[in-house]
């Protein structure tokens, strides 16, 4: 089985998506909470046993900002709620960062 994730369907024709078996889901429809939930489960460790804890503030405080957002910032750029989502996600890995497992590099394969 394969699987792609694209943005639309726009190029595809109607005959592709039939023969293919694509399904196609708006991300209106799936919401903030599959994102969400998907980097919340890949933390590491230490930071994965506050999982709840974490996924509650996403739960209380997301659409909330978000909506704030929309409603009172004069943006210059016009921005879709799922890349605020994917910006304040790339800013919580920035400070997460520190806990992830560290790859050992070793410079001279002869001393293995």
């Amino acid at each position: 089985t394969m699987m792609f994730e694209v943005a639309d369907l726009s190029q595809a024709s109607p005959a592709t998506v039939s023969r293919c078996g694509m399904v196609y889901l708006e991300p209106s429809i799936l919401g903030l909470q599959p994102f969400v939930e998907c980097w919340v489960k890949k933390l590491p460790d230490p930071i994965f046993k506050h999982y709840e804890a974490i996924n509650q503030l996403f739960n209380n405080y997301l659409e909330p900002s978000l909506k704030f957002i929309r409603k009172n910032v004069k943006e210059i750029i016009p921005t879709y709620d799922s890349n605020l989502t994917f910006s304040l996600i790339k800013m919580f890995d920035c400070f997460i960062q520190p806990f992830r497992p560290r790859e050992v590099r070793f410079e001279n394969k002869n001393l293995l």
